[in-house]
């Protein structure tokens, strides 16, 4: 895992709308939406990240080191510098 802090005011922008856009429609169809604090597994490859924004539909769970393993959509907001990088990792 690669950690990529210290984003731009245009990534932050592009993130932080896109989270609360999802978060205003989803919240009342039972969907949970988390932003980039949250650890993200992906339960078929075994892969982690930090996406901008993930959802959850029902009930959100969590594994080991709250870790959410049950997303639905994950949102990356790219740049031309992360454009190219795989945001998911083998553990």
């Amino acid at each position: 895992m690669f950690a990529m802090a210290g984003g731009t005011g245009r990534h932050a922008d592009a993130s932080g709308g896109n989270f609360f856009a999802r978060r205003a429609r989803l919240n009342s169809c039972g969907c949970a939406v988390f932003n980039s604090d949250v650890r993200v597994r992906d339960g078929e490859k075994g892969l982690y990240a930090y996406p901008d924004v993930a959802v959850v539909c029902g009930q959100p769970v969590f594994g080991p080191a709250h870790t959410l393993i049950n997303p639905a959509m994950l949102v990356e907001v790219l740049s031309p510098s992360t454009e190219g990088t795989r945001p998911w990792v083998q553990i």
